[in-house]
């Protein structure tokens, strides 16, 4: 059976929400983690255990129009991510994908799938908030967002092309003057 046909059940079942911070684009490593455990044990999904650690998320919506979410994440002054906070500027520019699956298809369960899950949600850590002795929280922005980018990322002139079109120009030789 799969979650698409588990979500039109009556009962479909326990949902399960994990988060990986991705920092491999700024230098670092990549920190997966859950809001608690289940029966004690850690969460263990696609071959990845998850690290429970309290998380208190909001404004995670799907919205077909108007402006893109920007979701918060508080989490809880945990020593691995402080490090990380320490070394990587905040964690800022890091990816932060939502994972959301249900409980049945979790490595410890006989029906264990590590391809049923909702589409994953995949966001950047814009700005860190507040970071205070208990908690540390960041807003985050879709990896979409284009908001504030100017186009055309670059200059456009008349009588000059930044690439070499089909290599050797007659004439022009190598160079990348049009005229």
């Amino acid at each position: 059976m799969t979650i698409v046909s588990d979500v039109q059940k009556l009962s479909p079942g326990d949902r399960v929400v994990m988060y990986d911070i991705d920092m491999q684009e700024i230098g670092g490593g990549v920190f997966h983690f859950a809001p608690g455990t289940i029966g004690g044990q850690k969460i263990q999904w696609q071959g990845k255990v998850y690290e429970p650690v309290p998380i208190a998320a909001s404004g995670f919506e799907t919205n077909g129009r108007g402006i893109l979410p920007t979701p918060r994440l508080t989490i809880a002054n945990h020593r691995l991510i402080v490090a990380a906070l320490i070394s990587f500027d905040d964690l800022r520019k890091s990816r932060l994908v939502r994972w959301e699956t249900m409980r049945k298809y979790l490595d410890d369960q006989p029906t264990a799938s590590p391809t049923e899950h909702y589409p994953p949600e995949i966001y950047r850590i814009d700005r860190k908030i507040r970071h205070n002795k208990s908690v540390i929280e960041w807003e985050l922005k879709s990896d979409i967002d284009i908001h504030g980018t100017k186009i055309p990322g670059r200059v456009a002139t008349k009588h000059y092309c930044p690439w070499i079109y089909r290599g050797y120009v007659q004439g022009l030789g190598f160079g990348n003057r049009l005229a």
